[in-house]
């Protein structure tokens, strides 16, 4: 995969066929498509990243990603985008990945219609969705079981959670910190430890969601601090 990526132009699209690819940590520089047919699989064999994105405007659609490594030092994801934008990830299905979709310094990333489950009882698991220092990003129509958080924001602003489901998560179903005029409109957060904590956060809008049979030890639906 990463020849394949080496030799592609700026706006190339790849098609890739159906299979199981060990490729590794897989790098992608340039803007570009990955159409996966057949949701071909990407495993990482517990070991590595499996996509890092380093580069604006880049598609990735269709895969199967499992079995990343595991680390929260260096916060182990199966696809990790830097201080990229107009990112897009979509309709992919994330297994035993110990980040699913990671996103740091990102603006106007798409993370839409993709399944995304782990394994709660994990000795380490780190978030389904995750956001640091982000900024206008979309997260919709995603379903995250099994993570410690199922969706998380830190220092996240102007940005969207739509039509989402997260269910048995460790802790939160959503989880804002220090994450100002966010909106996030018909969700269902269920069996999680408690359903959204929104923490040092400010001008949160929340319509339409719905918290279900949360089950931890502060099992509150919604939790203002």
């Amino acid at each position: 995969m990463q020849q394949a990526l080496d030799r592609a132009y700026p706006g190339d699209t790849i098609l890739i066929k159906p299979g199981v690819y060990h490729s590794g940590n897989v790098v992608v520089r340039i803007p570009i498509t990955l159409l996966g047919e057949g949701y071909p699989v990407f495993d990482g064999d517990g070991k590595f990243e499996i996509f890092t994105i380093g580069a604006p405007n880049v598609t990735i659609q269709g895969l199967r990603i499992i079995h990343s490594g595991h680390g929260s030092i260096e916060d182990v994801a199966g696809i990790k985008a830097i201080q990229s934008r107009n990112i897009k990830v979509i309709d992919n299905q994330f297994d035993h990945t110990f980040f699913g979709v990671y996103l740091a310094n990102c603006r106007n990333a798409l993370v839409k219609g993709n399944v995304l489950s782990s394994d709660p009882s994990a000795p380490e698991i780190g978030n389904g969705i995750h956001a640091w220092k982000c900024d206008s990003i979309h997260i919709q129509s995603n379903t995250v079981h099994g993570h410690r958080d199922g969706i998380y924001f830190e220092f996240v602003t102007n940005s969207l959670i739509e039509g989402n489901m997260s269910y048995n998560n460790m802790r939160y179903g959503l989880h804002f910190m220090f994450s100002h005029h966010d909106t996030y409109i018909s969700n269902t957060f269920r069996d999680n430890g408690a359903g959204v904590a929104v923490m040092y956060t400010q001008g949160v809008t929340m319509i339409n969601n719905r918290f279900l049979d949360n089950r931890g030890s502060s099992s509150y639906g919604l939790l203002l601090k």
